[in-house]
C-alpha cells in the first residue's frame, strides 16, 4: 500500500511538472508574438536587425610595486621637512599712489551776439514788386484710375492616398510573415568573434543582399562597415552560410527582395 502511494504522488507530480512547463512555454510563445511588430501595409518595409551583445572582459587593475611608493614617500617628507625650515616671505604692501586734486574745468565766456542791420526797402524794390505777376495756379490733380483686381488662380484639389486594395493587404502581410521567420533564423548563424570581445571591439555592420522568390540569399555586400574588418568579414561570412531563407520559400507572391540586415556587436558591463 505504500509503495502504491507512493507512485500515485510521484506520478501526480510528473504531470504537475508537465502541465507547468506547457504553460510556461506557451507563456513565452505569447510574449514572443506580441514583441513581433504587426503586418505594415508600407510595400517598402524591409527591416531586419541582428544584435549581438556579449559581457565585457573583466580587466584587474595592477597594484603599485612597493619600492614606488617608499620613494614618493621620501619625497613627501623631504619637501616637508624643507617647507618647515624655510619661513613665508611677507608680502610687502606698495604705498597708495598720491591722489591729486582734480583743477576745475574752464568755461568760456559767452559771445555777445550782434544785432543783424535790416535792410531798408527803397523805391525801386517797391515797383518790381508790384510789377511782378501773380504766381500761376497750381494744375488740379488728375483722378487716380480705379485699381484692377487681381483674379486668382483656383486651387488644384488636394491629393488623397490611394486606399491599398485586398491584393496589396495580402502581399503586405506575407512579405512582414517572411521577414519575421528571416529574423528568428538569421539570428542563430551570427556569433560574437572571441578576439573581438577580448579586445573590446564594437560597431555596427550593414550588410546588403538579394532574396530570389526561392529564399536564396545572393549578391551580398558590405553596405556600411563597423570600421573593424574581423566583424565585418564575421558578419558577411554568416549570412552566407545561411544560404537560403525558408520563411521566403514558402511564401507566396512575394517575389524577389533587396533587403539590408544592420548585424551590431556590443559589449555589455557583467
Amino acid at each position: 500500500m505504500k509503495s502504491q502511494a507512493a507512485s500515485s504522488r510521484h506520478t501526480r507530480g510528473l504531470v504537475g511538472a508537465a502541465a507547468l512547463s506547457g504553460l510556461l512555454h506557451a507563456a513565452f510563445l505569447i510574449w514572443l508574438t506580441e514583441r513581433l511588430p504587426m503586418p505594415s501595409e508600407d510595400p517598402g518595409a524591409t527591416e531586419l536587425t541582428v544584435v549581438l551583445a556579449r559581457s565585457a572582459p573583466r580587466q584587474t587593475a595592477a597594484a603599485h610595486p612597493p619600492a614606488l611608493d617608499a620613494v614618493q614617500r621620501e619625497q613627501q617628507a623631504h619637501e616637508q621637512a624643507r617647507a618647515q625650515r624655510e619661513p613665508p616671505a611677507e608680502a610687502q604692501s606698495a604705498p597708495p599712489p598720491k591722489s591729486h586734486p582734480p583743477s576745475p574745468p574752464r568755461t568760456a565766456a559767452p559771445a555777445e551776439a550782434k544785432p543783424t542791420p535790416t535792410p531798408t526797402p527803397t523805391p525801386r524794390d517797391d515797383a518790381e514788386a508790384a510789377a511782378a505777376p501773380p504766381p500761376a495756379a497750381s494744375a488740379a490733380p488728375r483722378p487716380t484710375p480705379p485699381a484692377e483686381r487681381a483674379i486668382a488662380p483656383l486651387a488644384p484639389p488636394p491629393r488623397t492616398a490611394p486606399v491599398p486594395n485586398e491584393a496589396q493587404l495580402a502581399h503586405a502581410r506575407a512579405r512582414h510573415h517572411a521577414l519575421r521567420e528571416a529574423r528568428t533564423e538569421l539570428a542563430r548563424h551570427f556569433r560574437y568573434p572571441p578576439l573581438a570581445q577580448r579586445n573590446g571591439w564594437e560597431g555596427t555592420v550593414v550588410l546588403g543582399f538579394r532574396v530570389s522568390e526561392d529564399g536564396a540569399i545572393e549578391e551580398i555586400v558590405i553596405a556600411r562597415t563597423s570600421g573593424h574588418g574581423l566583424l565585418d568579414r564575421a558578419a558577411r561570412d554568416a549570412l552566407a552560410r545561411v544560404g537560403r531563407l525558408h520563411g521566403f520559400a514558402g511564401a507566396r507572391g512575394v517575389g524577389a527582395l533587396d533587403l539590408e540586415l544592420p548585424v551590431i556587436y556590443r559589449l555589455t558591463e557583467s
